[in-house]
């Protein structure tokens, strides 16, 4: 067997095993690319190594969320529920990300306006570069995935 048939049949196991079905050849908007994608994602990179499913979806999960991939996101989200991950610790893995991506606004910031409360607001140029850029950056994020967990 030719190298990159085994890679497709590998690939198309993992993928199987992680989404419980298998992949539609002719899914998406360029099946050749996403065969493509399917050796060297399922095929080499997930296929190798001594991480099980599980511990490499979440790890995927807390990426996609980074990169901010809500599509990828979301399957990748179902993936890690099918392989055993619990809602608890997808929502953990994607909130250990807040430290290093910037903590989404506080919930009673956005009640203090229904309330009629003024906002303090310093200044545009003396306010940190993660003040505005993380905080709705986090929630955006993290919606395909809560949505998901939840559904």
């Amino acid at each position: 067997m030719a190298m990159s048939e085994e890679l497709t049949r590998r690939g198309d196991e993992v993928f199987e095993r992680l989404f419980g079905a298998a992949p539609d050849p002719q899914a998406g908007d360029d099946p050749e690319f996403m065969a493509i994608l399917r050796r060297v994602i399922f095929g080499q990179v997930f296929s190798v190594g001594e991480l099980e499913d599980r511990t490499r979806e979440l790890i995927t999960v807390t990426i996609l969320a980074a990169m901010q991939c809500p599509g990828q996101l979301t399957a990748h989200t179902r993936a890690a529920l099918h392989v055993g991950a619990t809602p608890e610790q997808i929502r953990e893995a994607i909130y250990g990300l807040a430290p290093f991506l910037g903590f989404p606004p506080h919930p009673q910031r956005d009640r203090r306006d229904e309330r009629g409360i003024p906002r303090r607001r310093r200044p545009a140029a003396s306010r940190p570069a993660h003040h505005d850029a993380g905080g709705g950056a986090l929630r955006t994020r993290h919606g395909p995935a809560a949505a998901a967990v939840r559904g």
